[in-house]
């Protein structure tokens, strides 16, 4: 479908198998096109990754490269969706914290994965802790942005306690 248009909306999926946003977005009547990245284990994997934001710029780059050589003319992106899988938020996180970047996307899905620090490290909201907010006010920025209608914001979580850091359940 993606042959058919100048301009492709763009799923970018971090952490996790590929096939699944592969599929997903494959049963989308749409000329829609997935990319996958994975970097590691930990959030901070991610978050350190795309600090730099030429790094995501690079990733576009390449991206809007490879749909115009598969697609066989220059194509543009669209709207542009970022999908983090547990760990894989941390990439959105660094993203969405640069303003022309927050900007350009339309939505974000966090699959069980917003997670932040205790402060003080280590403790747990049971024994006195606070959620370390500082990887979290990005989210409340896209959050308050979805409100007003002007993106779209799902996040998803589990009852997993991690113990070593704030939960989904907890963060959300």
């Amino acid at each position: 479908r993606a042959r058919k248009k100048q301009e492709v909306d763009l799923v970018i999926h971090f952490h996790g198998a590929a096939w699944l946003p592969e599929q997903a977005v494959a049963s989308l009547n749409s000329n829609t096109a997935a990319a996958v990245v994975n970097l590691g284990s930990g959030s901070g994997t991610y978050h350190r990754a795309f600090a730099d934001p030429a790094a995501f710029d690079s990733l576009l780059d390449g991206v809007t490269r490879a749909i115009s050589a598969a697609t066989g003319h220059d194509e543009k992106i669209g709207r542009l969706t970022l999908v983090g899988f547990s760990a894989g938020h941390g990439a959105i996180r660094a993203i969405i914290r640069e303003p022309r970047h927050f900007a350009r996307v339309s939505a974000i899905l966090l699959l069980d994965g917003m997670h932040t620090s205790y402060v003080p490290e280590g403790g747990q909201l049971a024994t006195g802790a606070t959620l370390d907010t500082t990887n979290l006010s990005a989210f409340l920025e896209f959050a308050r942005a979805a409100i007003k209608g002007e993106k779209r914001f799902v996040v998803t979580h589990s009852e997993i306690f991690p113990g070593t850091f704030a939960s989904t359940t907890e963060t959300a």
